[in-house]
């Protein structure tokens, strides 16, 4: 282990975090540097659909088919028997009657990870384009902040894969942080839902830290 590291562990951990910072496209000796490409940044985000994040929509039920397999209904067809069904909660079809699509993201950073979400959906809820993106993992690994009401809009994404640690050669373990302000187009139907996509960009590392 190097002399930095050692000093850097015989620290506070705030003293660590910001030496880290101060060195944060420097990594010890012997530590890969890895470069993150998003190859893949696509963003639907509907005008009305139902949002199981927060609001009204979380409270309200809904009608389905007693067919299989089951069905949102009116109500008042045959077959359609059960109307107390939260909308949010039931591994149903995400667009009840009245709604409109459903929210989706996706971010691919090339040979790391592939990360995709949509609202609404019954578990680990995220508001997409306000902060976390669904990776595959109970760790938060990414966040994304944007809009999608000019043609043109600035995004932001922040970057911290805990789950893909890097190998030095002395045996040690290293962890990378970092985020990318990057540009991407959107498009509006007549119902101003919002089709966004980005050309590919890269992810510059912040931050480093030594786990092991």
């Amino acid at each position: 282990m190097s002399l930095f590291i050692l000093a850097a562990l015989a620290l506070s951990p705030t003293a660590f975090t910001r030496s880290i910072k101060l060195r944060s496209i420097d990594p010890p000796e012997g530590c890969p540097l890895p470069k993150w490409t998003v190859s893949t940044f696509k963003w639907f985000n509907s005008s009305h659909n139902l949002n199981c994040f927060t609001g009204p929509d979380l409270q309200k039920t809904g009608c389905i088919t007693d067919s299989h397999p089951a069905a949102w209904c009116h109500g008042k067809e045959p077959g359609c028997t059960d109307c107390s069904i939260p909308l949010c909660s039931t591994g149903l079809p995400s667009q009840p009657i009245g709604y409109g699509p459903p929210d989706t993201l996706q971010i691919e950073v090339e040979g790391v990870v592939q990360c995709s979400d949509t609202n609404p959906k019954s578990y680990r809820r995220h508001d997409l384009g306000n902060g976390a993106v669904e990776c595959g993992t109970a760790a938060r690994v990414m966040e994304f902040y944007g809009s999608t009401e000019e043609s043109r809009n600035k995004g932001r994404i922040v970057f911290h894969p805990v789950n893909n640690p890097y190998h030095c050669n002395n045996g040690s373990i290293i962890q990378y942080s970092g985020s990318a302000e990057f540009s991407y187009a959107c498009t509006h139907d007549n119902e101003r839902n919002a089709t966004c996509t980005a050309d590919p960009f890269n992810i510059p590392i912040q931050s480093w830290r030594v786990v092991r």
